[in-house]
C-alpha cells in the first residue's frame, strides 16, 4: 500500500482544529443552556417560608375620597 496515497485522506491541521473548535464552541453552548441543573443538585438559597393562602372573594368597599383637579392632553399647547 502506497503511503502518500493514504496521506492525502488525512484532514489537515486546520480542519482538526476547527472541529475541535466546534466541538468545544457546542459543548459550552449546551453547558450554558442547560441551566447549570444537575441531576441531584441542591438548591440554592434559604429555605422557603411557609404563607397563610386565601381564597379571593368579591366584596363591596364603601372607601371614596374626592380630589380638585384639571385634566390636560399631552399635545395641549
Amino acid at each position: 500500500m502506497d503511503l502518500r496515497a493514504l496521506a492525502g485522506n488525512r484532514p489537515s491541521a486546520r480542519r482538526l482544529q476547527a472541529a475541535l473548535a466546534a466541538t468545544l464552541a457546542l459543548a459550552a453552548l449546551d453547558m450554558a443552556c442547560s441551566g447549570g441543573s444537575a441531576v441531584g443538585a441542591q438548591p440554592h438559597g434559604p429555605a422557603g417560608i411557609p404563607v397563610k393562602v386565601e381564597i379571593a372573594r368579591l366584596v363591596a368597599v364603601n372607601d371614596t375620597t374626592e380630589y380638585v383637579a384639571t385634566l390636560k392632553s399631552r399635545d395641549t399647547p
